[in-house]
């Protein structure tokens, strides 16, 4: 993995580090960097949310702009979901283009903090949406996977 700030950079589309599938972050000491590049991207391109993937790093990472705020999410699990809904949608690595995806309006989401604390939230709503979005990036699927968007319903335990 990288150290140096500013060495993550936006991926953009058919970049082959899209694809694979992001590995769970067990060590919090050494986030800095990638948070503040991600942040920042977010910020310079006023984007709703971005997955570690997208910026080539390979731990699973995903900030979203939550009531301005922008919310740190790291090793994300959904563990269930509500009804659906058709969202338009956009991604920063391929701007320009949209796809008309189902989503879940709401999701109860599993994950930890910069800090790692473990922590369990409800989200509906547009938040619920880009969570789904980021998380699929997490998972190597992109709005142009050959298989595209595995549309799962989830069920509570």
């Amino acid at each position: 993995m990288r150290t140096k700030r500013n060495q993550y950079t936006l991926r953009m589309g058919n970049d082959l580090i899209l694809r694979p599938k992001c590995n769970p972050v067990v060590d919090f000491s050494k986030l800095d960097d990638i948070l503040s590049s991600m942040k920042d991207i977010v910020s310079k391109y006023g984007a709703a949310g971005i997955s570690s993937s997208q910026v080539g790093y390979d731990g699973q990472i995903v900030i979203v702009d939550i009531n301005d705020r922008q919310k740190v999410f790291i090793n994300p699990k959904i563990l269930s979901a509500g009804e659906y809904v058709w969202s338009r949608e956009e991604c920063l690595s391929f701007p320009g283009k949209s796809h008309l995806v189902r989503r879940n309006y709401s999701i109860d989401l599993l994950y930890q903090n910069e800090l790692g604390r473990e922590m369990k939230e409800k989200f509906c709503g547009l938040n619920s949406i880009v969570l789904q979005h980021q998380i699929e990036l997490l998972n190597g699927r992109t709005m142009y996977s050959p298989y595209k968007i595995k549309f799962l319903k989830w069920s509570p335990k």
